[in-house]
């Protein structure tokens, strides 16, 4: 026993340090780095510091074409002359709240600081994610050296790192809500997942697994911290702004966006109408594609097809599987991506941080298959490989898609439990 235990404590502190190296070397990657992304964030506190909340949300034609003129003298500005910041897309309430940090720091100072604090909360998210699992679960260091070997390799990760995506905090806050409901306290979950709605709309829909539980008390947290966010962004905000940035929501959903990063279904259906003779004969053969003309059955059918997997993936989850959570987890954020009008790769965070948990759910030979094949074709390298030589956007779109699909496909047909221990007898420490 005594060995057991000196073992796993030795792997946990390999795993621990090969998260460390991990993150030391995505900060100094980032240190002196320009987020795209994240500039957004800064350039609308800024803006709204300044007095010119009218220009938070402007945006290019297209809304994917780079940055705002009406932004180019405040980039100038700050000194970020010939950087690309690209439009804000987020609650105004966060506009205001970063009103009274922008001022008070430069925008590197900003970046430099969001790094400190993002990059290190996707080790943190992950166990997150290994709590949420039932006992029966990979023990700590195993899950922890899965995800040090996909966040190392994976385009998911990377996506997100290069942008410094405020998503990462996001996902953060939605494995934290589950935490907190797997620990019984439906309370905190429903107030955290609120947050997390209040960031990206999107984690609002996993309130639904409070509903099939019926448990009132997480969502009439959830109803009512909500309720006070959405207040509090037309107090300190005002109704314009939001009206601003729901017509800002609505414009970037018409249309589609064919990106090789962006896994969206919605993309996928209008690519197949036009090989089909059912939408207008325009080139898909090129980079980053932005269709703003599209059939008008595209949108119900993929409502339609959203709400046929949603109810597959309730009914593959029954009362009695111990790994109820963790599908219904798995595959309704999934969907609530894949399926919406954007799909970036970075959404799908959660379900990288996640997929050591095939290992206890289909048996650990069986399970590690799996994640080996998701690992490799979500790869960094072999997408960059492909970019240069493909030279098209539409081919990873279908890749993408039908990854993500045939691995949400495969958790949901885990019905029981793979096997009673996902490590042998001996190698699973103390924490299993």
């Amino acid at each position: 026993m005594k060995l057991a235990q000196s073992s796993h404590n030795l792997l946990l502190a390999i795993s621990v340090a090969l998260m460390g190296l991990w993150c030391f070397a995505e900060i100094a990657g980032m240190w002196h780095a320009f987020p795209p992304d994240l500039s957004a964030l800064y350039m609308a506190g800024y803006l709204f510091a300044e007095g010119r909340a009218d220009l938070i949300y402007a945006a290019p034609e297209g809304f994917f074409g780079g940055m705002a003129q009406e932004w180019v003298p405040y980039r100038n500005a700050l000194e970020l002359r010939g950087e690309s910041v690209l439009p804000y897309v987020y609650p105004p309430l966060w506009a205001a709240v970063l009103g009274q940090i922008a001022p008070l720091m430069s925008p590197q100072q900003f970046f430099q600081g969001a790094a400190l604090i993002l990059i290190p909360l996707l080790p943190v998210s992950a166990y997150l994610a290994w709590r949420i699992m039932p006992s029966n679960r990979l023990p700590l260091w195993a899950w922890f050296m899965v995800t040090a070997a996909l966040l190392y390799t994976s385009l998911i990760s990377k996506a997100a790192i290069v942008q410094l995506q405020p998503q990462i905090f996001v996902v953060f806050l939605m494995l934290l809500s589950f935490e907190r409901y797997t620990s019984g306290k439906p309370g905190q979950a429903g107030a955290v997942l609120a947050l997390a709605a209040a960031l990206k709309l999107s984690p609002a829909g996993l309130a639904l697994i409070f509903v099939l539980d019926r448990n009132w008390r997480a969502l009439g947290w959830f109803v009512g911290i909500g309720a006070v966010l959405a207040a509090a962004s037309f107090v300190f905000a005002g109704a314009a702004l939001n009206f601003a940035f729901l017509e800002r929501l609505s414009s970037v959903s018409n249309g589609v966006f064919i990106s090789a990063i962006n896994f969206s279904t919605e993309a996928l259906l209008f690519a197949m109408a036009v090989e089909f003779g059912l939408a207008p004969d325009v080139s898909l053969t090129g980079l980053n594609i932005r269709i703003d003309d599209i059939p008008f059955w595209i949108g119900p059918l993929n409502t339609g097809l959203f709400m046929a997997f949603a109810v597959a993936l309730i009914r593959a989850t029954s009362p009695d599987n111990p790994y109820r959570l963790v599908l219904r987890f798995f595959g309704l954020s999934l969907l609530l991506n894949i399926f919406g009008p954007i799909g970036w790769a970075h959404y799908f965070l959660p379900q990288l941080l996640l997929l050591p948990a095939l290992a206890s759910i289909l048996g650990l030979w069986l399970g590690l298959g799996w994640l080996a094949m998701f690992a490799a074709a979500t790869s960094l390298w072999l997408f960059t490989v492909s970019y240069v030589q493909i030279g098209s956007s539409l081919p990873f779109v279908v890749w993408g898609v039908g990854i993500l699909v045939l691995i949400l496909a495969r958790f949901m047909g885990a019905r029981q439990p793979g096997t009673k221990n996902p490590l042998p007898a001996g190698q699973q420490g103390a924490c299993a």
